[in-house]
C-alpha cells in the first residue's frame, strides 16, 4: 500500500543533520550505543521483515520469485553489502546473502554522516586514512571501515536532538528505523537481479533503478541509502571496483533519480492519501543533493543517460495536474470526474502506467469507503470504475494494493448480484474470490492487528483491510454456518471484543440469521 510519507519534506542534507543526541549521559556516546544495540545477527524476525519489504514493495508480477527468496547471513569481512544468488540449474530457492552485523554498521554510517553535516565533528581527517591504512595492511574491507567509523564516533560529542524536526520521532525511534532504509534498498538491488534478465554493467544500472523505484514508490526518503554509499566511498581508492562501480558513482546515480523524481512521487502520495495536506506538501517538496555528505569525489562514472527519465517525468507531471485538480475540486466541494481524467491519460512509460494504476486503485478505495459496502453510492462508484481496470497494468501494483483492489472488486460483484440468487451461494463465491486475493494480503494475524491500530489513526488503508476482513468473515459465516464459532468470530473479536460478547456461538448464529434476513429484504436474494 502507498504508505506513510513525510508531509514536510526536508532537504536530504538537512534531514541528516537533524540526527543528534538524546539528553546527555554520564559517559560514552549514547548515540553510538544505540547503533551498537541493533541486532548483530539476523534472527528469523529480522529476516521476515526484510523479505516482507521485498515482496511488498516490488510489483506483484515478481511475487512468485521473491516469495521464494531465502535470506542467509555470513561472516565475511570483505563483504560490504548483500549478494544475490540464483538457484543453480533452476534448482532450489533463490537467496540473498547478508553480511553479519550489517544493521549496526549501517547505523554507524548514518551517524557518521549526521555528525559531519552538523559540523559537530569532521571525519575526513580520521576515518578515511584509518580505514584505508587498515585495508592496505590486509584487513577486511567491511571490518576496517567499520572500525575506523566506530573509533571516530566514540570520540564525538553529540548535540541536542529535536523531535519536532523529525515528525516527533525520538532519537531511539529514528536510529532503530533509519538503518533499515539503507539495508532495504541494498536488498532490493539484489532482488532486482533475481527478477531481471540482464547481465553485466547495464544490469547493475537497471537493478539500482528498480531497487530505488521500489523504495520511492512507497514515499521513502533515501537518507540512509545515500549515507551508506557516501561512507563506503571513503575506501573506493583501495577497493577494487566491480560491476556495481564505485560507491561514489552509486551515490551519484541515486541522486540522479531522487532529485528529479522523488519530490513528484511524494506529492502524488500526499494527493492520494492525505489530499488536505497537498498544498503544504507542494511548498516543501524540494530535495537538495548530497554534495555536503562526507564522501570521496566521484570520478568517471557510468550514469543514466541524460534523457533516461524525461518520459517518466512527463508522466508524473501529467498525473500531478490530474491530482491537483482532483484535490482542488474536493476542497471546493465541486464535482470532478477523476475516473474520466485517468481514462483519458495515456502514459508514455511503464512507470506512468504504474502510477495511473495506483491512482485508480486509491480512487476506488476512497470512493467506495464513503460508508459501509451496502451503500448504493459506494457500489455505483465501483461499478463506474470497473471498466477502467481492464485498461491498466494491475500487475504493476504492489501485492498488498493488488489484493486490496481484488477485495474491492469482489465486494462490488457480490453486492451487485441480482434478485432471486441465493445468499448462501453468493457468499460462497465471495469467499472463493477473497481466498485467491489473500495469497498477497492475508486478512488475519499481524496484518489484521496492524490494521486495527491504523483504524484508530483514521488510516485509509487500515480501514480498507478491516472492512475486507469483516466482510470476508461474515461471508464465511453465511456460506459455512457456525459449526466452529470461535474460528468464525475471531476477526470480530480482534476488532471489538465487546461487540461479540462471551457467547461466541450465540453471537455467530444471530449475526448469520440477521445478515441473511437483511439481504433477502434489501437485495431480493433467497435465504437458502
Amino acid at each position: 500500500m502507498l504508505s506513510w510519507c513525510k508531509l514536510a519534506l526536508p532537504p536530504i542534507a538537512a534531514a541528516l543533520s537533524l540526527l543528534s543526541a538524546s539528553p546527555a549521559h554520564a559517559a560514552g556516546n549514547p548515540q553510538l550505543e544505540l547503533c551498537n544495540q541493533l541486532p548483530q545477527h539476523l534472527g528469523e524476525q529480522e529476516k521476515w521483515r526484510l523479505k516482507q519489504a521485498l515482496t511488498e514493495s516490488f510489483p506483484v508480477r515478481y511475487f512468485d520469485t521473491l516469495s521464494r527468496v531465502r535470506i542467509e547471513e555470513t561472516v565475511n569481512e570483505y563483504l560490504l553489502g548483500p549478494q544475490a544468488g540464483a538457484p543453480m540449474g533452476g534448482q532450489g530457492a533463490p537467496k540473498i546473502i547478508v553480511p553479519a552485523a550489517f544493521l549496526p554498521r549501517q547505523c554507524r554510517m548514518l551517524l557518521l554522516q549526521a555528525y559531519h553535516l552538523s559540523g559537530n565533528t569532521r571525519g575526513e581527517e580520521k576515518v578515511k586514512p584509518a580505514a584505508q591504512a587498515c585495508i592496505r595492511r590486509g584487513g577486511g574491507w567491511a571490518s576496517c571501515l567499520d572500525a575506523a567509523v566506530t573509533a571516530h564516533l566514540a570520540q564525538a560529542s553529540p548535540v541536542p536532538w529535536e523531535p519536532s524536526d523529525a515528525d516527533g520521532l525520538t532519537i531511539e525511534q529514528f536510529l532503530a528505523n533509519a538503518p533499515w532504509l539503507s539495508v532495504q534498498f541494498l536488498m532490493a538491488h539484489e532482488a532486482a537481479h533475481l527478477v531481471l534478465p540482464k547481465q553485466g554493467e547495464s544490469a547493475e544500472l537497471e537493478a539500482d533503478l528498480l531497487g530505488l523505484q521500489s523504495m520511492i514508490s512507497n514515499g521513502t526518503l533515501p537518507i540512509g541509502l545515500l549515507s551508506g554509499f557516501a561512507t563506503t566511498s571513503l575506501i573506493d581508492e583501495v577497493v577494487s571496483a566491480d560491476l556495481h562501480g564505485s560507491s561514489a558513482c552509486r551515490a551519484l546515480r541515486s541522486q540522479q533519480l531522487t532529485k528529479r523524481l522523488l519530490p513528484k512521487v511524494l506529492l502524488l502520495s500526499v494527493a492520494l492519501i492525505k489530499p488536505e495536506k497537498f498544498r503544504a506538501a507542494q511548498a516543501n517538496s524540494d530535495l537538495s543533493d548530497s554534495t555536503s555528505l562526507l564522501m570521496a569525489p566521484a570520478g568517471q562514472c557510468t550514469t543514466y543517460s541524460p534523457g533516461r527519465f524525461d518520459a517518466m517525468e512527463r508522466d508524473l507531471d501529467a498525473l500531478l495536474v490530474i491530482s491537483k485538480r482532483s484535490v482542488e475540486a474536493v476542497n471546493a466541494g465541486t464535482p470532478y470526474d477523476l475516473a474520466a481524467a485517468l481514462d483519458a491519460f495515456s502514459p508514455g512509460t511503464p512507470d506512468g502506467m504504474k502510477w495511473k494504476t495506483v491512482m485508480l486503485f486509491m480512487s476506488a478505495m476512497r470512493g467506495s469507503m464513503t460508508g459501509s459496502f451496502d451503500l448504493a453510492g459506494g457500489r455505483q462508484y465501483l461499478a463506474k470504475m470497473e471498466p477502467l481496470f481492464g485498461k491498466v497494468d494491475l500487475t504493476s501494483l504492489a501485492p498488498n494494493n493488488y489484493a486490496a483492489l481484488a477485495f474491492l472488486r469482489a465486494m462490488s460483484r457480490y453486492m451487485s448480484q441480482p434478485a432471486g440468487t441465493s445468499a448462501v451461494a453468493n457468499a460462497r463465491e465471495l469467499v472463493a474470490r477473497f481466498n485467491v486475493a489473500q495469497r498477497y494480503l492475508p486478512l488475519d494475524g499481524p496484518v489484521l492487528e496492524m490494521a486495527r491500530v491504523g483504524v484508530a489513526n483514521k488510516d485509509l488503508a487500515a480501514m480498507g483491510v478491516v472492512m475486507a476482513a469483516l466482510s470476508f468473515s461474515l461471508a464465511r459465516i453465511i456460506a459455512e454456518g457456525c459449526g466452529d464459532p470461535e474460528r468464525m468470530m475471531k476477526p470480530f473479536v480482534a476488532i471489538n471484543p465487546a461487540m461479540v460478547g462471551a457467547d461466541r456461538a450465540a453471537a455467530c448464529v444471530e449475526l448469520r440469521n440477521s445478515s441473511i434476513a437483511s439481504q433477502v429484504k434489501e437485495f431480493g436474494w433467497t435465504a437458502n
